[in-house]
Formats: structure tokens, sequence, C-alpha cells
């Protein structure tokens, strides 16, 4: 009885993949029937682990993906319903075939990303479990496909530190493969588009015949017409087009809505040349070859604009990054840019968690996800400082803020810039540029006197026939001694112990007077 469902099965199942090489849908009859004949090999009470059942399962699992009960046919299989041998893999003309497990555990990824709406977090850990289990015995390149199937999966699940992980064991064994590169393209597409691109961009730099290449091709076009790169993406239509002529494969659908889009020109004269495009933007893919890879506390920033380089390319455009802080170790904040990431919808000192990339020999850190994080506090991670104006907000300038401890003078954009005077004392949130160890501020609020480097002095005002003077020993530039009228002699002086401009030396230098 087994073995005649298995046959039955069997055939069923050759219809259904001959359906779906011919680019037929599969038909419901033969989905059916599959199932009803499993329910009645289920009735039959039958033992596991045994050879009908692996052959049976085996056969479902070529078509896992269409069949919505799958998940439950491996719940009732469980791990120790297969044979010793269902967890080895096979040989066949001298190639490596993967094991009965391992096609369970591919099964199963297939199965949660067609069925992603139904499918539980139970689904979701069993096909881990799967995965686990079936690399212990695996070989060749198959540990690789399960490790790229389990990143997807911790993704989905919101551990993104492992799914980065795996993923970059998969990239490092296989970077110079299209497919690893296009299918991190795919995996990036929706958060990081400016990673996703660069991406795509190398796979399209590797060796491979075009056919191989033409779904990235495509799939390139889609992301720069989401960019608004129109006329890159109409040459990348374009080099698709021509490839499916070559093969003499129909256009597609997907092609032909792109086609159809009112931007498409397949002349695309203001495009660069394919191959320039790739290689002035693959570099940027290999920052996924970690080393190491962490998650941190951070604290949203806002959005760095760049400056224009100094023999920018045509079309150039300032692209806005997301920033952000972290702490060190040693209670230092340093600043990082998200290159590559969609624009952030969220507001400057949001508490947020980062998972970050880094190459050995490198100080480069990349950062791969952005989430929320709920427990913590706004600016939770800037260092701590305080200060005091010593120069309003203008049309030309900004703000600028002297911070007591360090000597430093900031300028800063900081919303409440607008309302505060020379004089008035802050409490800021600083972190520091990891290129120059230089503070910046970026969270800024009203706060008490600083109880160091700022004084209050009374004394007298003497004036230097150049214009500057002094009061006591603190200098008082040209533009305060004015300030006053020159009748004044007798003043108070709010002074800071300050850096000089030049020099690097501290002295007292007067930022505000008042007559007595």
């Amino acid at each position: 009885m087994d073995w005649v469902i298995f046959d039955e099965i069997k055939q069923a199942v050759i219809r259904i993949d001959a359906a779906l090489k011919a680019s037929q849908r599969a038909s419901h009859q033969d989905l059916n029937y599959v199932r009803t004949r499993w329910d009645e090999y289920l009735q039959s009470q039958p033992r596991v682990p045994e050879m009908a059942c692996s052959m049976i399962v085996g056969q479902i699992t070529k078509i896992a993906h269409l069949l919505p009960t799958y998940a439950s046919i491996i719940y009732w299989l469980r791990l120790d319903g297969l044979r010793d041998e269902d967890w080895q893999p096979n040989e066949y003309q001298e190639k490596s075939l993967p094991s009965l497990a391992t096609k369970i555990a591919l099964g199963l990824c297939k199965w949660i990303k067609t069925h992603s709406d139904a499918a539980t977090d139970e689904d979701v850990d069993m096909a881990l479990e799967w995965i686990e289990a079936a690399k212990k015995k695996a070989t060749g390149d198959f540990p690789l496909w399960l490790n790229w199937n389990a990143a997807i999966l911790f993704r989905n699940k919101g551990n993104f530190q492992r799914a980065t992980e795996l993923l970059t064991s998969v990239i490092k064994a296989k970077r110079n493969e299209f497919w690893v590169w296009a299918e991190a393209g795919r995996l990036y597409q929706s958060e990081q588009p400016e990673l996703a691109l660069s991406c795509f961009c190398r796979a399209l730099e590797c060796p491979a015949e075009s056919k191989f290449l033409v779904k990235a091709h495509r799939e390139l076009a889609e992301l720069l017409a989401e960019q608004e790169d129109y006329a890159q993406a109409s040459r990348e239509i374009a080099i698709t087009i021509d490839i499916r002529q070559a093969e003499k494969w129909p256009i597609g659908r997907e092609l032909e809505a792109l086609i159809a889009r009112p931007w498409y020109d397949p002349s695309a004269n203001e495009a660069e040349e394919p191959k320039e495009f790739y290689g002035r933007h693959s570099p940027a893919a290999l920052a996924l070859c970690f080393d190491v890879v962490e998650t941190a506390a951070a604290t949203y920033l806002g959005l760095l604009i760049p400056h224009m380089p100094k023999e920018p390319r045509p079309g150039w455009r300032p692209r806005a990054l997301p920033r952000f802080a972290i702490k060190d170790g040693q209670g230092k904040a340093w600043s990082l840019v998200g290159s590559g990431m969609k624009k952030l919808k969220m507001e400057p000192g949001r508490p947020v968690t980062v998972v970050i990339g880094r190459q050995n020999g490198e100080g480069r850190a990349t950062i791969v996800h952005v989430s929320g994080r709920p427990e913590g506090k706004r600016w939770d991670c800037l260092e701590s400082g305080s200060g005091i104006v010593v120069r309003e907000a203008s049309q030309e300038k900004p703000l600028k803020v002297f911070i007591a401890g360090t000597g430093d003078e900031l300028g800063t954009e900081a919303s409440i810039a607008r309302s505060l005077c020379v004089g008035d004392s802050v409490r800021l949130g600083l972190a520091r540029n990891p290129k120059n160890d230089r503070l910046d501020a970026f969270s800024v609020e009203r706060g008490e006197l600083p109880d160091k480097d700022v004084k209050l002095v009374q004394g007298k005002l003497r004036r230097n026939p150049k214009g500057f003077g002094f009061v006591d020993d603190a200098y008082v530039s040209s533009d305060i001694v004015e300030s006053v009228a020159s009748s004044v002699i007798d003043v108070a002086a709010l002074a800071v112990f300050a850096k000089h401009p030049t020099k690097g030396e501290r002295s007292w230098r007067v930022i505000k007077l008042n007559p007595l």
C-alpha cells in the first residue's frame, strides 16, 4: 500500500514539474491528488523512520512551496522521522547531491517565502532547526545555501546580527559568483537601496554568461527607476531586452511593465557606459565581507548633507545620509554615517539599535540595519557636556557654543539655536567625528552656568589704541569693546578660558560686557 501511494504521488509530481518547466501553472487537480493521497497514507498509521516514508516525503518536498500543508507534514515527520542515510549527501555521476534532510530544510524555507502571510514564528523556528541539523552532514556548497536561507529567516525574525554573520560567511566564500551578489541585492533592496545597487553592480561584474544575468539586469533597472535614475534604468532595460531576444525568450510581464513606463527611453543617451557605472558603484558591496558583526545601542542624529566634491561627475546631486552616535567602552560617543540607507522616518534623538559590520585592518564601520529601541531614552548615546553661547545664530552663521573642560567652540544647528543669546548657559549632547576626533554638538538645552572655564569678572576696561582691551587678565576683542559706550570704564565681564584660534594655547577671553 505504501509503495502504491508513493508511485501515485510521484506521477502527480512529475506532471506538476513538467507544467512548471513549461511556464504553466500546476494543475489544482494534481496538487489536490497529492494532498489526498498523503492523507490516506497518514490514516494507515505508517511506521517511521521507514524507507517508504522517506521516499514519499522526498517527492512531496519537490513541490513544497505549492502545498499549503507542507509545514504540517514536516511537523508530523520530525527530525527523528528520517533514517540515518537520509542525512547523508548522495552521489550521482560523480556529482554531489543534497541529502533528503537538506532538501526538506530548503523546502521549508521556500514554503515560508511563498506562504509568508500564513507562516508562523513556530514554522520559522522549525525551518531553522532543520537547517542546523542538516548542516552537520552537508557537503560541498550546500552548507552555504543553508546558511543563506537561515540568514533570510533570522532577518525576518529580527535577529539582524546573526543574519548578517551568516550572510557574510556566504559572500566571503563565493565573492566571485554572480548569484550571491544578486541575492544580496534582493535582500537589501527594500531597506538599503544604495547597498543593493552596489550588490547588483558587483553581480554584473562577475564572470557569467549573459543569459544567467538577465534577471539581475532587470532588477537593477527597477531599483534605478525607484531612485529616479531613469537614463541608467533605460539602459539596463535595453540590455535585458537584447539578452532575451538573443535567447529567443519572451519579454515577460515584469519587463513589459518597465517598457510601458513613461520615462523609458530606448536610446538612453544620457546613461553611463554600463561597465563604468558598475565599476563606480560595485566597490561598496565588498563592505559586506565582514570579519566582525556586532549589535550596539545608538542615537539617531538626523541627516548629513554631503558637500559637493571638487570635481563632481555630471548629474551629481547630494544624497542625505542618516547619522548615528554610538558609545565605546570608555564612554566616548562617536558619530557614524549610514551610507546607502533609505531616509529614516524618525526624529533626531530617537534611541535605536544598529547592526554594524567591520573588516579586519580597516577602521570603517558599515551600518547594515537600524531598528527602534523602545527601552532607550532620547539622546542617551551622546557624551554630556556644558557650555555657554559665544555667538548668536544668524542667517550667515550658526550658533556657536563654548564647551567647558575642552575649550572647544562648536557651531550647531540645534532647533533651540534661534532663542539663545550670547552668555546663555547650555547643556550639550556631544559626539566625536571618527576621522579627526572633533566634537560636534547635536543636543542643546538651556542649563546652569558651568563651574569651570567660565568666570564673571568685575573691573576696569583697559582700552588699547588698536581697538581691543582687557579686563584684569581677560582679553576683550574690538567688537565687544565697541558694545559699550566709550565713556564706560567699570564693567562686568563674562569670560571663557578659550583656545587661541591658531596657536591652540588657552587664555581668558571676554564674550560679553555690561557697564556697572
